[in-house]
Parts: structure tokens; C-alpha cells; sequence
């Protein structure tokens, strides 16, 4: 899952059953810092400065993306929820302006 141009998580997938993709956080150093966001409104404390500073970088870093490595496609605004490592989502649209890999997705093999 990238956030602007910088991987905050890696998410193993291993099952998918429409339209939900389940898998498990394999790196989620960087993805802690946004937990939170990926819990839900309900869940955000009110009036927090730091949740209101943290909201405002994603809105200026363009938002989530999470990238499906054997296309190379990027899809925005995954809808993702978590528990602990584990994780389930719905991407969002395709990114039309999505960076290219560094190298081509079948070099990963």
C-alpha cells in the first residue's frame, strides 16, 4: 500500500472472494502510524490535533493506493480494514497517473 510515493505497508494476499481481497501485513512498520485512519470515524477521537494533522497529510500526499504487483496497476482510496496483521479490502479506481514500478512487475520472479 502506498501513500503518495512511499510503500507503507506490504500485504501478502492470499484469498479473495468478491469483492474483497484478504491477506496478511508482512512489513507494517510505517502502515502503524496510519492504523488508526483504517479503523473508521467512529473510532477517531474527537477534536484531536494529531488525528487532524495526520488527515491532512494523507488529503496532501494525493490519499492510498494500493498496487497490484502482477499488473503494475495502482488503485486509489482502498477501502481497508484490519485486524492486527491481518487485513481485507476493496480497492478503488484505477490511478490514471500511477508511477511506473522501477521495474517491470515479471523481474520479481
Amino acid at each position: 500500500m502506498e501513500l503518495g510515493d512511499e510503500v507503507v505497508a506490504v500485504i501478502d494476499c492470499d484469498f479473495y472472494e468478491f469483492p474483497w481481497t484478504y491477506g496478511e501485513l508482512v512489513d507494517s512498520s510505517r502502515f502503524e502510524r496510519f492504523r488508526l485512519y483504517f479503523s473508521g470515524s467512529d473510532a477517531w477521537p474527537e477534536h484531536d490535533a494529531e488525528l487532524e494533522q495526520l488527515l491532512g497529510e494523507i488529503k496532501r500526499r494525493g490519499g492510498f493506493s494500493i498496487r497490484d504487483m502482477s499488473s503494475g496497476t495502482a488503485y486509489r482510496s482502498p477501502g481497508l480494514h484490519h485486524d492486527g496483521s491481518l487485513v481485507w479490502f476493496r480497492h478503488g479506481n484505477p490511478v490514471e497517473s500511477a508511477a511506473p514500478l522501477a521495474r517491470p512487475w515479471w523481474k520479481f520472479w
